[in-house]
Order: C-alpha cells, then structure tokens, then sequence
C-alpha cells in the first residue's frame, strides 16, 4: 500500500536516513527537473519561481516511488507546468503512460490547448522521443456502438422482481358526464347574462325592452 505524504511548496520537506545511492538517483532526476522546467518556463517568458521548483521535485519524487502526494500551493505557484513537466518526463523516460485528471472542462482545455503542447514541444529537444498525448473524456461523451446498431435487449430479464404497473401524472381519470338538464340550463344561464342572444324563454315584454333593435324602445 503507498503511503501518502504532503507537501507545501513553501516549506519543502525532505526524508531523512535516504542511502547515498537513493540520494544519488534524487539529485539526478531533481537537476533534470529543474532543467526542463526552465525550458518549459522560458518558453513562456518567465522566470524560476522556488515553489515551483519545489513542486516539481515533490510530483517527480512521488512518479519514482510510486507514492501518494497532495500538493497545495497558491495562485501564481505555476502548478500546471509544476505537474506537467515532471510528469512529461516520466512518461517518456520510463515509457508509461501518465494521466492527468481535470475537475472541470474549462481546465481541462486549458492543460490540452496550450499547456501541454508547450511542454512538449519545449522539451521535445531534450527528451529520447516527443511526447503522445491524447484526450480521454469520460464516458457520457461517447456513443455507444451496440446501442447506435440497435442493440437493445427486447424486454428485460434481468429483473428480480415483478413491480406492479401504477397509473403515472400522465394516466387522467375519464372525465365525468353531465346529465343533459343540468347543462341545459348552464346553456342558458350563460346565454341571459351575455346579452348576445335572446334567452329561449323570455317573454315578449322582456325581450322587447332588453333589445337594442326596438324603434323607440317601443316593441313592434
């Protein structure tokens, strides 16, 4: 199991009771390290910044061993070029494969379309091979092929159990029938308060003074 150590770059801490070979090996990758990443940094027109270089030495050191490591460092530490280029190394000394997992997308463009490249390109010189680099997106970005062909299974029949069908917000009740007297006279109730048409059975002295084509309000 690896264990997992912390590092700040603004403290830098070391382990102690290393062998001189070990020792050695640190040295070796460290001024490697600090090397390339002023490649990558002049690149961008910057200069050597310590916690960088602290970080780097840490994430390069933690790639060796195969042990765990939590970096904090604040905003102007340079933290994309102080995992990348340590990491960029590492893939292509050792010849494995480095992934480099973003929490959002908008960094995750960041490291692929200009970052990265920058690396790459900056150390490809001093390097035995220039790096591969490829995206991986996770996987609700991607189709399916089986289930583009149609490849959906015909009824499940995986399920452990039978759940009963429910009427859904979609399933309405039928709606009830109202007995033809009552709407009726709804009919008519609505036809004596417009005043757009004469009530079916008001009488000829009501009809006479409520309509407006009486001559003289006098009934014909």
């Amino acid at each position: 199991m690896h264990q997992a150590r912390t590092s700040d770059p603004s403290t830098a801490p070391r382990t102690a009771g290393a062998t001189d070979g070990t020792s050695d090996r640190a040295a070796a990758v460290h001024a490697s390290v600090d090397e390339l990443l002023d490649l990558a940094v002049g690149a961008l027109g910057g200069g050597r910044r310590e916690g960088q270089r602290t970080m780097a030495h840490a994430v390069a050191d933690a790639l060796e061993s195969g042990e765990h490591l939590l970096v904090q460092a604040g905003t102007g530490t340079g933290k994309s070029l102080g995992y990348l280029v340590p990491a960029v190394r590492h893939a292509v000394t050792q010849d494995e494969r480095v992934v480099v997992s973003t929490a959002t997308l908008a960094l995750q463009r960041q490291v692929m379309t200009r970052d990265l490249p920058l690396v790459t390109q900056a150390l490809a010189g001093r390097l035995p091979r220039p790096a591969d680099i490829a995206l991986l997106k996770g996987w609700h970005n991607y189709l399916c092929v089986h289930k583009v062909a149609g490849g959906y299974p015909e009824d499940d029949q995986g399920a452990l159990f039978d759940v009963p069908e429910r009427p859904g917000a979609a399933d309405h009740p039928a709606p009830r029938r109202t007995p033809t007297s009552a709407r009726r006279s709804a009919s008519r109730s609505s036809a004596c308060g417009s005043g757009r048409r004469r009530p079916a059975r008001a009488t000829a002295t009501t009809w006479c003074r409520a309509s407006p084509t009486a001559r003289g309000g006098r009934c014909r």
